[in-house]
């Protein structure tokens, strides 16, 4: 029987070492793990890492909605810890069923409703409910507001929302908050850039609706029906590093996008710095070409969704959301760019939709005038934020608490069993 030699000394030190390497690997490993994880708590506790992309799902109706339970930080104007509820809303609990006391106001609208960008009970409509329950403007019932906003709906999707989703939660009145200066493009689809969404159009005098884009084997359907799409969003939604990173790569990408819309923007505009990003100068001119087709088919959508409010035996109204040039703190700021525009004002919008009320028997409530008055005087901004720029964007804290504020007094002057009738044409 052979004997084994004994191992060299050679060998015998080659194998410490290897085993003195393996136990500063696995070492670094188990470091390297703890770290992370310590990591992963500490987004977690602070709420960070998750993409605001997972705010928003794929939907077989409107394209994309809400998702539900979504938390997680919004910086990009202002910083929020966002949430939805169970249904998908960006708003506080709620149930379907509707208590005999109550009187339920349904908000519909883009993402001036949606309202990222504060915190909920600093949004109109939260500001709005209070109110109207302390002018007791339902009588002896108490006011809910339930807020349906999506960013970037038009009022194709806000009609199908009412249809697919709003009456399951019985509400008494309708309250369509329309922003002309994006969602009359957004409702055509020559004008509409972003074509993965439904769209109506008029064929013998009547709407009808189109989602073959949306729902085209390229279309956003491919990303929702996708393995690997689907696995990287569990990754990205379930791991916070994961999503932090998405989160940073997701910001250059905007970076990019908004230096390349702001460049478009001065080109379309002549130039001219006062038009917004994702909003169009030519909302303020009467129509001609494609967008009088848009404006038409915007007036039947209108329309349409106060006759389904009808129907169901609610009331309607629409409220005119302000852009941020025409509520400036410096008035000149507007009737700069309604000489550039070559129009006497940037009212044509306010004007229309005030004639369209007037007409069909709803009351559209206007902003504007009170809300420009009211910034020259006290000289404040309704519209910006401290990490982008004041005068421009979305509403900050003030202009949701004033916007909310003259909604509700135009409702208590009527009482909500009577709703306010249109006001005359400014002046």
């Amino acid at each position: 029987m052979p004997t084994l030699k004994p191992q060299s000394g050679r060998v015998r030190g080659f194998l410490r070492r290897r085993s003195a390497f393996s136990k500063r690997l696995l070492l670094l490993a188990i470091s390297l793990c703890v770290g992370l994880l310590i990591c992963e708590a500490g987004l977690r506790v602070l709420g960070l890492g998750v993409p605001p992309g997972l705010l928003y799902e794929f939907d077989e109706q409107c394209g994309m909605r809400l998702s539900p339970d979504f938390a997680g930080w919004q910086v990009n104007e202002g910083r929020v810890y966002v949430t939805t509820n169970a249904h998908g809303m960006r708003d506080t609990a709620v149930t379907k069923q509707k208590d005999p006391d109550v009187f339920r106001i349904a908000v519909l609208g883009d993402s001036y409703a949606e309202a990222v960008q504060v915190e909920i009970e600093q949004t109109f409509w939260s500001v709005a409910e209070t109110q109207l329950n302390a002018c007791q403007a339902a009588g002896p019932r108490h006011v809910e507001c339930l807020n349906f906003g999506v960013s970037g709906y038009g009022t194709a999707q806000e009609l199908i929302t009412l249809r697919q989703r709003v009456w399951d939660f019985q509400p008494d009145m309708i309250l369509l908050a329309f922003l002309p200066y994006n969602d009359v493009r957004n409702n055509s689809k020559q004008l509409e850039p972003e074509t993965y969404r439904p769209f109506y159009e008029l064929r013998d005098d009547e709407l009808v609706l189109d989602r073959s884009a949306m729902l085209s084997a390229d279309g956003p359907r491919r990303f929702h029906n996708s393995a690997w799409i689907r696995g990287k969003h569990f990754l990205i939604q379930h791991i916070r590093l994961c999503g932090l990173v998405y989160q940073w790569r997701d910001a250059r990408r905007r970076a990019a996008a908004q230096t390349a819309a702001e460049q478009a923007a001065t080109e379309q505009a002549g130039n001219s710095p006062d038009v917004e990003v994702g909003l169009d100068a030519a909302v303020y001119l009467p129509p001609a070409g494609p967008w009088e087709q848009a404006w038409e088919v915007t007036d039947r959508l209108i329309v349409e969704m106060q006759r389904e409010a009808a129907a169901h035996r609610a009331a309607f109204a629409v409220m005119a959301v302000t852009a941020a040039v025409q509520v400036d703190p410096d008035p000149s700021q507007a009737i700069e760019l309604a000489e550039r525009l070559g129009v006497d004002d940037l009212k044509y919008p306010e004007r229309r939709l005030q004639a369209l009320g007037q007409q069909h028997g709803f009351p559209v409530i206007l902003l504007t005038d009170r809300m420009q008055a009211d910034a020259e005087a006290e000289q404040i901004y309704f519209h910006g934020f401290e990490n982008t720029a004041l005068g421009s964007g979305h509403w900050n804290v003030a202009g949701h608490h004033k916007a909310g504020q003259l909604l509700a007094e135009e409702l208590c002057d009527q009482g909500l069993s009577n709703p306010v009738s249109p006001r005359p044409p400014n002046p």
